[in-house]
């Protein structure tokens, strides 16, 4: 979520005398609203990925991204690689193996397959699919589907969050912050 204030023509030569003396209130509140949004993203994260671990909700944080004599703009972040591709959806692909192991069951969920005890898993290769597949007595059970791509569907958390803070960072409290700003300014 980002809000940015610019200021051009008649505008900016009223408000011009104050620029620095603004900034620092108005990077306070863009702050302030980043890290609205960065909870609004949080919340919405949790929602609709419940069963995770919360990293994703976790690591949005509050950044600032421009201060210039135009405006200010603020917004949160995430660092995590997949923070875009869960949000925007798209196709993933191995990089260093040649297929992806895709987990079938609770068991396969809480282990990567190279780390299963050597010879547990068999592979089983059949009508153009392969599984990996874990002995249990005189039967195998299907551990892991390998493929070559898997596709996200995008779930759009972020802009879900953006919607739910907008009156408030737009309306109210953006008002707010120019009258705070102009009265910490010396405005009359």
């Amino acid at each position: 979520m980002e809000l940015k204030l610019s200021m051009d023509g008649s505008v900016g030569e009223i408000v011009g005398a104050w620029v620095e003396k603004l900034n620092p209130a108005l990077a306070r509140e863009c702050m302030r609203l980043a890290n609205i949004a960065g909870g609004e993203i949080a919340n919405y994260a949790m929602t609709y990925f419940p069963n995770g671990t919360g990293e994703l909700a976790r690591s949005f944080l509050p950044a600032k991204f421009v201060q210039s004599s135009e405006g200010i703009a603020a917004g949160a972040l995430s660092d995590l690689d997949r923070a875009r591709i869960l949000n925007d959806g798209g196709t993933i692909t191995p990089k260093t193996v040649s297929k992806l192991a895709i987990p079938l069951t609770k068991q396969a969920e809480k282990l990567w397959p190279r780390d299963w005890p050597r010879k547990d898993l068999t592979l089983i290769v059949g009508n153009g699919k392969a599984v990996l597949c874990s002995k249990q007595g005189d039967r195998l059970k299907a551990q892991y589907a390998l493929v070559s791509s898997v596709t996200i569907r995008g779930r759009h958390y972020i802009d879900h969050a953006a919607a739910a803070t907008k009156l408030e960072s737009e309306g109210e409290s953006a008002h707010r912050l120019v009258e705070d700003a102009f009265d910490a300014a010396g405005g009359d």
